[in-house]
């Protein structure tokens, strides 16, 4: 079985879904491989039994490309970014592919109901255990920092924030343009790269993660904090006094952060990549 991923750009998507799992695999000596290319055409896809498209926003030219060469090419697109799904184009391209592969139950439902008879699995985002280890040697922040970032009900912890930066200025707020949308002036706008995103991590004393109700987010933001022994706030009881205890009690926050660390290791692609591997020889049969 040879499986090529197929990217316009090296993503932290991309990174967590395809190069972590399909690494490990490849190292197994398993036939999966990435190649990243500016525009798709059909000659890409040659000579493999599935080709992955992960988060593809393609243009009008590049589906039609897809749709001839999906005659006789398995392709599989792999989503998840929810708010795709909302794009007519992404699925009248997921339409094309003959199986789509997301992170949970709920982008699992969601795809079902939006494209009604479409073969869906679920395959878990993953952690490469190195490159998360490079964030260590970046040098430690000179003030106080708690992490904003990732599809997180930023609403939930507002008040909370406001109340810490006013008795503790010197506390910065570390967001994406996501949580500054909602936080406002509270909040310092990081711009999240793939080489940038470890030395973020490195930075934060801990992270917020609030959720109101489960709408497909993921879950692994929380574990990458805990890979680097960084505990994270998820909306549970008193926000407030649970910043307030993190942010001054350092025997405590060392103490949550090796119990988020025991749980972020079993998020490793080593340990979850044999789950790839189960779901596309599942998958082989329909998709020939």
């Amino acid at each position: 079985m040879k499986i090529l991923a197929l990217y316009v750009e090296r993503t932290l998507s991309m990174v967590r879904r395809i190069q972590a799992p399909f690494s490990v695999l490849s190292s197994r000596a398993h036939a999966f491989s990435f190649m990243q290319i500016p525009t798709f055409e059909p000659g890409h896809a040659s000579g493999y039994d599935v080709t992955v498209l992960p988060n593809w926003v393609l243009s009008d030219e590049e589906r039609e490309a897809l749709l001839s060469a999906s005659h006789h090419t398995n392709f599989l697109y792999d989503l998840s970014d929810l708010d795709l799904l909302q794009k007519s184009t992404v699925r009248d391209t997921m339409r094309l592919c003959r199986y789509v592969t997301v992170p949970n139950m709920y982008m699992q439902h969601e795809v079902e109901v939006a494209l009604p008879g479409t073969h869906v699995a679920i395959t878990p985002s993953c952690m490469d255990i190195p490159y998360f280890m490079t964030g260590n040697t970046s040098p430690r922040a000179s003030s106080p920092c708690i992490g904003c970032v990732g599809p997180y009900d930023w609403h939930l912890v507002k008040d909370a924030l406001y109340e810490v930066k006013m008795h503790s200025p010197k506390t910065v707020f570390l967001g994406d343009a996501g949580a500054q949308e909602v936080l406002g002036e509270c909040i310092t706008r990081v711009n999240l790269t793939v080489e940038s995103y470890p030395h973020f991590l490195h930075s934060c004393l801990f992270g917020l993660a609030p959720i109101e109700r489960a709408r497909g987010q993921e879950l692994l933001w929380v574990h990458e904090y805990g890979l680097l022994c960084k505990p994270v706030i998820q909306r549970r009881g008193n926000v407030l006094a649970e910043m307030r205890q993190l942010l001054f009690d350092s025997s405590y926050r060392s103490e949550c952060g090796q119990l988020a660390h025991k749980e972020a290791k079993q998020h490793s692609a080593v340990l979850l990549a044999d789950q790839y591997l189960k779901v596309y020889r599942k998958l082989l049969p329909i998709l020939r």
